[in-house]
């Protein structure tokens, strides 16, 4: 935004503050272009900015988010005050490893700057790592695994991480060495086989009937 005034707009002005116009180098007839002052954000300050935006938005984040611009975007020219950053779609699927993101900047509530960018996200956490080749039908041990840090978005699965316990659980398919072990391909280790014969309790209201059974599949409570 400008404003424009001729000397005799400005003149009377200028007199009054102690200044002459021949000082300022103004004489009649001339026009006075006044233009609010502005500043450039440059492409990493944009990163910054946007990454602050998606944390303030984005819940149950699982790690540490990282961005990086697909296609490096031109520094943007805003009047030279406070601004922030919104978004004007929420990541409602949660963040993916690339994504086209629309924001807008604001100085004091104006829209003084609307675009979109093209980002490469990374979440990094720690989850863990198979010290081994774990075969299907094993029992899970803390000692078969490490814990390294990992991006989650190049993982196709849900991967356990430091919080999960391993505990009566035995693995559901091959599990290859350094390799992260995901929800899907743990289950309860079974405590009784197929054959197996045990006892049953059936119970209907005051009465229960105990009787000797043969488990058809393996199974756990």
């Amino acid at each position: 935004k400008s404003l424009t005034i001729d000397f005799n707009q400005a003149s009377d002005f200028i007199i009054k503050q102690g200044f002459t116009t021949e000082s300022l180098g103004w004489i009649p007839g001339q026009t006075l272009v006044i233009t609010r002052k502005t500043r450039l954000i440059d492409p990493l300050e944009l990163l910054d900015q946007l990454t602050v935006a998606l944390l303030n938005t984005t819940h149950n984040l699982d790690g540490d988010l990282h961005l990086e611009f697909l296609r490096e975007p031109a520094e943007i020219r805003i009047p030279d005050d406070n601004y922030k950053i919104a978004l004007t779609r929420s990541q409602a699927n949660g963040i993916k490893s690339r994504f086209i993101i629309p924001f807008s900047v604001l100085i004091d509530g104006e829209f003084v700057y609307q675009g979109s960018a093209a980002l490469k996200a990374k979440i990094f956490k720690r989850v863990l790592l198979s010290s081994r080749r774990i075969s299907r039908g094993e029992s899970l041990n803390e000692s078969d695994f490490y814990l390294a840090e990992q991006n989650t978005l190049s993982i196709k699965g849900v991967p356990l991480g430091i919080e999960s316990s391993l505990l009566g659980l035995e693995s559901k398919s091959t599990i290859l060495k350094d390799h992260p072990i995901l929800k899907r391909h743990t289950g309860k280790t079974p405590v009784v086989g197929r054959g197996d014969l045990v006892n049953a309790i059936l119970t209907k209201g005051a009465m229960s009937i105990t009787m000797k059974v043969q488990i058809l599949e393996k199974g756990a409570p």
